[in-house]
């Protein structure tokens, strides 16, 4: 397939008493002329080219050549459109200024090139959790031209099978964009580390499938006593303590679908069920969690599983069927497990505003069994993204990451980490008994 890139060159011949390309003196003149070609530089004569500037304008057409030219023109923003029938119609802009001293006339001198509407864009995009998928019926996409395009935005609706067919299109890369909401979730369209798709026309696969976030919830913690300060997990409750939660908005309690669950962790892979009852207070904004029959064991690891509901229906979490923060009782036999130290990005390099997975490296754990990993986005409490295996080498552990895995996070449309929004994580290695060592430090992600 022939791969066209969209270009504009310009050269700007001037005389050596002019040390800026784009200031004029003050008694000077500037001619602008230029070339332009269609796909194969075959040039084309008889394109419309119209020039703006100052509130006026003049036209010319291209001769056989494809080449065009204004002359005797003064200091202003000059915006040239080329257009032609069959062909998209572009634009380039021209600032010349005037520093009001004398020198030699100059001239300015483009090359354009202009596509044909000759591409055809069929797909269809589908959306769902897991391997059950729907078609994302009569949902709006855009498809988005390079800039230089006059109209560089298409837009419309899939059909009720989730189906785009566009006609008239040029072969370049385009960005197809479809973004939606329905329920607790927002729907689009990405690629690797971009929330557009960016390909020719004629190279788009039959099916897309819509990546997707939550969306963010009414409901939210405000305190915990089973995390710090910074929203850690707690290593250091007291047997003797309750569990305590307060949320930002009054709980429907008396909602049979509310689900709150202590358990204590056996092993690595086995918890059970602790008896515990609950209350509320502060207006059903505050839960308490009181362990029945005994005080939570010294050194035990525990997770308490919560689904709420408020009168309005909302949920926490909005994402999925439960939410689980951990905690360990602080005593019994302190865990052998080192620290999990140095933690740094390898890849990507840099981190950019759509990165949406990382590859992190620390030193060496010999007794982990796996790491547990918590995620912080935008302030919000660090919580649980699971427990990942690793890969080693030459002493090093490695972990891949997928950041929007992360429970209930509000993603920017431009991006994870746009409009200066950071990411923290912390780990923490596990033995094959479930036992846990200490956190390492927090380790902070932000747009290069």
């Amino acid at each position: 397939m022939k791969k066209f890139i969209l270009f504009f060159m310009a050269s700007l011949a001037l005389a050596s008493c002019s040390k800026d390309d784009y200031t004029i003196k003050f008694s000077q003149s500037v001619t602008i002329d230029g070339y332009v070609y269609q796909e194969g530089y075959t040039p084309l004569q008889g394109v419309s080219v119209n020039l703006y500037v100052n509130g006026k304008s003049e036209i010319t057409t291209t001769d056989e050549n494809g080449h065009y030219w204004f002359k005797g023109l003064n200091a202003g923003t000059h915006i040239i459109r080329f257009e032609m029938a069959g062909y998209g119609s572009m634009v380039e802009y021209v600032e010349i200024k005037s520093d009001g001293q004398t020198c030699p006339d100059l001239s300015y001198t483009t090359s354009t090139m202009l596509y044909k509407f000759s591409e055809k864009l069929t797909t269809q995009i589908i959306y769902g959790f897991g391997q059950v998928k729907k078609p994302a019926a009569n949902v709006d996409y855009k498809i988005i031209l390079p800039s230089n395009f006059l109209n560089n935005t298409i837009t419309g609706k899939t059909d009720e099978n989730g189906n785009i067919s566009v006609d008239s299109l040029p072969n370049v890369p385009v960005n197809l964009k479809v973004e939606f909401t329905e329920g607790n979730y927002n729907y689009y369209l990405s690629s690797g580390y971009s929330s557009y798709i960016t390909n020719y026309p004629k190279d788009f696969d039959d099916i897309y499938t819509l990546s997707y976030y939550a969306k963010n919830s009414s409901i939210y913690v405000t305190y915990s006593n089973v995390v710090d300060d910074e929203g850690k997990p707690n290593d250091n409750f007291t047997s003797t303590d309750n569990i305590v939660f307060t949320f930002s908005k009054a709980i429907d309690v008396n909602n049979t679908s509310n689900a709150i669950v202590l358990y204590k962790q056996t092993d690595y892979y086995g918890t059970e069920e602790i008896a515990a009852s609950s209350s509320w207070s502060d207006d059903n904004k505050t839960l308490t969690i009181d362990p029945m029959g005994s005080a939570l064991e010294e050194g035990g690891n525990y997770l308490v599983y919560l689904k709420l509901y408020d009168s309005d229906g909302n949920s926490y979490p909005s994402y999925s069927s439960y939410t689980t923060f951990s905690f360990t009782v602080e005593g019994g036999t302190a865990s052998t497990l080192p620290k999990v130290t140095n933690i740094n990005v390898i890849y990507p390099n840099p981190i950019q505003y759509t990165t949406s997975y990382i590859q992190v490296q620390f030193d060496e754990n010999p007794d982990a069994y796996a790491f547990q990993v918590f995620g912080q986005y935008d302030n919000s409490e660090f919580i649980n993204f699971g427990n990942y295996f690793y890969s080693y080498s030459s002493g090093y552990e490695s972990l891949y990451i997928y950041l929007t895995n992360l429970p209930d996070i509000s993603v920017p449309s431009e991006g994870l980490f746009a409009n200066g929004k950071e990411f923290k994580i912390i780990i923490r290695a596990i033995d094959y008994s479930g036992n846990k060592g200490p956190f390492s430090d927090v380790l902070t992600i932000k747009a290069n």
